[in-house]
């Protein structure tokens, strides 16, 4: 059911003043509507992660997260409301760091999280995150060929090692 208020024009002359006086009853009434949640920007995700992921997790990967949020996250991105942020402008984005492909990959990662948390604490409606559309080239490869060996040639690697570095290679291999 749709609420009607009337404005009297004697007190309000332009659209401008009664959407003025209404402006603090519409925030109160969107506040539990997917409108008024869509307002969250990335900023406020970024201030809820950090109080309430992030000290769950273990010292090191807390400290590079956070340096994650605040040195590259935030600045780009802090003030976009969480619905006007789109995949080809975040790849965009991550095309212009400086740093390298697997940097790149863990702010991609990062953003993801903070996507799937808006949708967990409801800011967002669930569905297939944005960041799943952007491929960071370069960021999971492994650089290196892996070489395989046979039992044997494991064998023969053992009893050319002095001890104990063949004990080691047998335990390991």
């Amino acid at each position: 059911r749709e609420k009607v208020q009337t404005f009297d024009s004697t007190l309000y002359k332009t659209e401008r003043d009664v959407r003025k006086a209404v402006q603090g009853q519409l925030a109160a009434l969107n506040a539990n509507t997917l409108a008024g949640r869509a307002n969250v920007t990335v900023g406020q995700v970024i201030d809820r992660y950090i109080l309430e992921v992030l000290p769950l997790l273990q010292p090191s990967t807390q400290d590079t997260d956070k340096s994650m949020l605040e040195v590259h996250i935030r600045p780009k991105w802090g003030e976009h409301r969480l619905p006007d942020v789109k995949a080809y402008d975040v790849q965009l984005w991550l095309g212009t760091l400086t740093f390298g492909a697997a940097s790149k990959g863990r702010a991609r990662a990062m953003l993801k999280r903070l996507i799937d948390k808006a949708m967990l604490w409801e800011y967002l409606p669930v569905e297939r995150n944005l960041m799943e559309l952007i491929k960071v080239k370069g960021s999971t490869k492994r650089s290196k060929k892996l070489v395989i060996i046979t039992p044997a040639q494991l064998m023969a690697l053992v009893s050319a090692l002095p001890s104990p570095y063949n004990l080691i290679v047998l335990v390991i291999g």
